[in-house]
């Protein structure tokens, strides 16, 4: 190396290119860089809405409700000594989001765990019970 030559700085890259105080995350392609949502920053997560299914002797039915709302219901009557399931309804505002699958689902286990025998006229719960053959036990005709 000549005297007028300077000796490459110990920042500079292979290339004698001095990069020191560069940013090495830069990609140079003018995008701006991304953006991380930080949990704080994020907007605050909804509460799991309280689901409760309500026996409701009174009114001979089981209710589902949504935060105190009822979302839908299953009717039932008393025939010898046994629960007759004769019509199950979701309100429509809350169709589709399987309530009355739900109920049903919580109203058989209710009723077996009360020592009832079921007698099923409902065509939703019919076809419910069909599929869920772990209520059999339960199912009278």
């Amino acid at each position: 190396m000549s005297d007028q030559q300077a000796a490459p700085s110990e920042a500079a890259g292979p290339d004698g290119t001095d990069h020191q105080g560069a940013d090495l995350d830069d990609d140079d392609t003018g995008a701006p860089p991304p953006v991380v949502i930080e949990p704080e920053d994020a907007e605050p997560a909804m509460p799991e809405p309280r689901v409760e299914v309500r026996r409701n002797d009174e009114g001979e039915r089981y209710e589902l409700s949504i935060d105190d709302h009822i979302a839908g219901y299953s009717e039932y009557k008393m025939s010898d000594g046994r629960v007759v399931i004769t019509h199950t309804a979701t309100l429509p505002a809350y169709g589709g989001r399987g309530v009355a699958t739900t109920l049903v689902d919580q109203m058989l286990s209710d009723l077996r765990q009360r020592g009832e025998r079921v007698v099923v006229k409902c065509p939703f719960v019919a076809e419910f019970v069909t599929e869920h053959h772990e209520f059999d036990d339960i199912i009278d005709g």
